[in-house]
């Protein structure tokens, strides 16, 4: 299952991306209330390799989700590779100028499953495509407009 999202966000290109890999930031504004997340590396900076893990909740049950930077391009893009019970998940954001000062940047989430246990938790999801769509599109709005407003 593949999700596309564009969301423009009004800062220069390095802002922004300061801003969008600001890791501690992004996972405060995108777990739910009270959901934790491990830092499986250690403290440091954030580059290539760091990982976390976290137990979401997936069709009423608690799962183990683990997530790790697979690529970090400063000023450009990264990408982020996950995976939980079977499914595998690739998270990749590329921020280009769109403008004097303000960068766009270009979402793309791809959900795959990997097992039979994903398979079947992944049909489910693929009903409700939509409507995770529009959730993930009004997050990403609601974040960048957060952004603007703490660096602007």
């Amino acid at each position: 299952m593949n999700l596309s999202f564009q969301e423009d966000i009004a800062l220069p290109q390095d802002a922004a991306f300061a801003a969008l890999t600001d890791f501690d930031a992004l996972i405060a504004a995108f777990m739910p209330r009270g959901g934790a997340v491990a830092r499986l590396d250690g403290p440091g900076p954030v580059c290539v390799g760091t990982a976390w893990r976290t137990v979401v909740a997936l069709h009423g049950l608690e799962r183990v989700l683990t997530a790790r930077i697979h690529t970090l391009c400063p000023q450009d893009r990264f990408s982020i590779q996950g995976e939980m019970d079977g499914i595998v998940a690739q998270l990749d954001v590329a921020l280009d100028p769109a403008g004097q000062d303000c960068s766009r940047a270009q979402v793309d989430l791809n959900l795959a499953a990997r097992s039979l246990r994903g398979k079947v938790l992944m049909q489910p999801l693929r009903l409700v495509r939509a409507q995770i769509a529009e959730k993930m599109a009004a997050r990403l709005s609601r974040y960048a407009r957060r952004i603007e407003a703490r660096r602007g």
